[in-house]
């Protein structure tokens, strides 16, 4: 989240680029995990919302630049206490993410994709490579549902 930049937003196609990963420890090393790490993933509706307030900025700047990791950590703490929501790491909406389109049947390699993992078995990776875009469309719209 820390390295996207408006120029990874595409409000056209409805996609978000994921091929950068930011930290402090290192920020001239962009790279991501690996190449499975690197993607474009639907920009769900809401998603798309809260991105568009950044549409116009400098489209090679972090939009997230004056924040250093642990202060997002702080925020993200913050808002949850607000809420009166239990604890939880960023990284566990990941997880949450992944649950919840597993409970809306959305097919294991569509989410493969949309989250970067490795395919793992080679029939799975062929099935994986012929996922067609009606067929994730479908999904997108079924999760889109949900958050209009």
């Amino acid at each position: 989240m820390l390295a996207l930049r408006p120029n990874d937003f595409n409000f056209e196609k409805d996609t978000l680029r994921i091929d950068e990963s930011y930290s402090e420890a290192f920020p001239d090393d962009l790279q991501t995990k690996n190449l499975t790490s690197n993607r474009t993933m639907p920009m769900f509706s809401l998603t798309k919302q809260i991105l568009m307030k950044y549409a116009h900025a400098n489209p090679d700047e972090r939009i997230y630049k004056k924040y250093k990791g642990y202060m997002l950590l702080k925020r993200f703490a913050n808002l949850l206490e607000k809420l009166n929501l239990p604890k939880m790491t960023i990284h566990e909406l990941r997880h949450t993410f992944i649950s919840r389109c597993h409970e809306k049947k959305i097919d294991e390699i569509v989410v493969q994709k949309w989250v970067g993992h490795a395919i793992g078995s080679a029939m799975t990776k062929a099935v994986y490579t012929h996922v067609g875009k009606e067929a994730e469309q479908k999904y997108i719209e079924l999760l889109n549902q949900n958050t209009a």
